[in-house]
């Protein structure tokens, strides 16, 4: 009895730290993608590399190619794709789509997002909705709608409705910091220790 409820606790434990770390998603990708963790660690991960663990709080930039991002639980990601920051909802999901030309469109296929603009505004992406950020937009360091109706919230509690074919201001986040200067490299038992063979 003693043995089945330490063996129920143990996969307790264990299924609850599965659900902890593994809170951020990434699906189907094709390009790479620039994960920022919250200690300030940067990660390039390319096309075929495994993921890692992503934890909440992280900066997930999607630099070519395509990707899906999802959250689950109470956990939260910010995007960056086309040099607009989107802040994912708890339980949503977006895919995200680089064209050749550095445009990337993002859609909401689960529950919402939201980017805040350059004046403090949010609009508020729902599921079926989807942006265009980045290169030839209406609206510099902006996006445009491209499907759906996006709800821009002013500071001042004015709200306004975009449709397709309308741009609304965005926000040019601040430059990451630069992979060459976070130190990516693992420390692990095996490359610590002396593995020569031993002499007889």
């Amino acid at each position: 009895m003693i043995k089945k409820s330490i063996c129920l606790m143990f996969l307790l434990l264990l299924a609850f730290q599965v659900s902890v770390f593994a809170a951020v998603n990434v699906g189907q990708r094709t390009g790479t993608l620039k994960i920022t963790l919250t200690n300030g660690t940067v990660l390039t991960v390319a096309p075929g590399d495994p993921l890692p663990i992503i934890p909440d709080g992280a900066n997930i930039e999607v630099i070519g190619g395509i990707a899906n991002i999802s959250v689950t639980g109470t956990s939260t990601v910010q995007v960056i794709a086309g040099g607009q920051v989107v802040n994912v909802a708890i339980g949503s999901s977006l895919n995200v789509s680089i064209e050749p030309t550095g445009t990337a469109v993002i859609g909401v296929t689960e529950g919402s997002a939201q980017i805040v603009t350059h004046s403090g505004a949010t609009a508020i992406i729902d599921r079926g909705d989807q942006v265009r950020v980045g290169s030839g937009v209406v609206t510099p360091t902006g996006f445009d709608v491209v499907q759906g109706q996006v709800v821009l919230t002013q500071t001042d509690g004015t709200t306004t409705t975009h449709t397709p074919g309308t741009g609304v201001e965005g926000y040019q986040p601040p430059a990451l910091p630069s992979v060459s200067e976070a130190d990516t490299t693992v420390q692990t038992e095996e490359t610590t220790a002396d593995i020569s063979p031993i002499a007889q």
